[in-house]
């Protein structure tokens, strides 16, 4: 059984150990889930690990392999796209409990007294509804001479499952044949591997689905009598930019000429963008903007508008496509779209009504982040990219009609 610098001798003794494909039953079983977070345990050079992130998931690698996770950023960053390596014995390492939707362990065969911590320490790390994937080489294949030469580190079917946490559901537990080149032509081995699921937590009183943004905001309403914007942003914690770039985009949208009097609103806006761009997760204004009050009569019958139009749209709409908004790089890119939409809505004539369609974008766009809607996003999208079209269109009017003048 080779160490962790047996393995670093291994790995950068040659291109590549292991083919760079992934093995068929984890394609199978995995191509069948939502992408959300996963979990790699004993990466290696990445194979699976790599061919996750290109389908969406974020992928934590964990290996006590230095080079075999070297080789593993190395081919992610070729095909860009990321993951997230750490140098671990999983022995040892304890991932985040509950901070994965998927765990794999692939090709890793624990010593027999380690086989069920190992396999426990992946069953914490599951959220609730989270799948483990164990897959390795049988105990019937060992004259095959791929794979632990101990028999007794090797799996079986009644292995597996009797290792396996009690928390988890077992969804299958099989024997799988495989073929694999050599230098003597195709060889057929024999894996076993279990599927298994956490099930969901059992839904109590206090465990009800997601509150309504509609609610959330009619609750807001009728609560504190200070109705600040800061008290709004506390509301939606890590959605505080959305909500405010409703409030603030929601009167440009409207379709009546302002004359410029929403600028002030379209530049707070933008710079709020910019954090997003640069990677904040909550919104940062400061104190005096947050004490703003929104309590006015004319501003709650405004707030009350809006409330009766966002509960309009939520007829409509439901949380599709989550994985979407929690992506790592979906706060940069709500972020960037975002000050494009409000630059254009900044930059429309006065009283031409131009800025209507941007501004419509923004709020249809952060509407869709708030419910994790990527239709209602995508709706946000189109309708911005038409404002964008007709300003440039307008533009290119007006400055033809001056050279034709001059």
């Amino acid at each position: 059984m080779l160490d962790a610098d047996g393995w670093d001798r291994r790995y950068a003794a040659k291109e590549r150990v292991f083919s760079i494909e992934p093995t068929p039953i984890v394609m199978e079983l995995v191509s069948a889930l939502e992408p959300g977070r996963a979990l790699d345990l004993a990466a290696g050079e990445g194979r699976h690990a790599v061919w996750l992130a290109q389908r969406g998931w974020q992928v934590t690698a964990v290996d006590f392999s230095g080079v075999g996770l070297e080789k593993a950023a190395a081919r992610a960053a070729e095909l860009g796209v990321e993951i997230d390596c750490v140098q671990a014995d999983l022995y040892d390492y304890q991932p985040a409990a509950e901070g994965f939707d998927l765990a794999l362990i692939a090709y890793m065969h624990p010593e027999p007294g380690q086989r069920a911590a190992v396999f426990e320490a992946a069953t914490r790390a599951l959220a609730p509804g989270g799948h483990l994937l164990i897959v390795g080489r049988d105990v019937a294949d060992v004259s095959t001479g791929c794979g632990p030469s101990d028999p007794d580190r090797r799996f079986s079917v009644e292995r597996l499952a009797d290792a396996l946490p009690p928390a988890l559901e077992l969804e299958r537990c099989e024997q799988v044949t495989r073929e694999r080149d050599a230098t003597e032509g195709p060889r057929r081995l024999v894996d076993t591997f279990a599927w298994a699921r956490r099930p969901l937590a059992p839904q109590t009183d206090a465990d009800q689905p997601a509150e309504k943004v509609s609610d959330q905001l009619e609750r807001w309403l009728r609560g504190d009598p200070k109705k600040t914007v800061g008290s709004l942003i506390d509301l939606f914690g890590e959605r505080g930019f959305a909500i405010v770039f409703v409030v603030l985009m929601a009167l440009p949208a409207l379709p009546v000429p302002t004359g410029g009097a929403t600028h002030v609103l379209e530049v707070i806006t933008g710079l709020l963008a910019l954090e997003l761009i640069v990677g904040r997760r909550e919104v940062w204004l400061p104190q005096r903007f947050q004490r703003f009050e929104l309590g006015g009569a004319s501003r709650q019958k405004f707030v009350a508008m809006l409330l009766a139009r966002i509960r309009w749209l939520e007829r409509f709409s439901r949380p599709r496509g989550r994985w979407l908004f929690r992506h790592r790089v979906s706060g940069v890119v709500f972020g960037l779209v975002v000050l494009a939409l409000t630059a254009t809505a900044f930059l429309s004539p006065p009283f031409s009504g131009l800025d209507t369609l941007p501004s419509i974008g923004v709020v249809l766009l952060a509407l869709g982040v708030l419910v994790e809607d990527y239709i209602l996003a995508g709706a946000g999208l189109v309708v911005g990219a038409l404002g964008v079209v007709a300003v440039i269109w307008l533009g290119n009017l007006v400055a033809d009609a001056l050279k034709q003048l001059f």
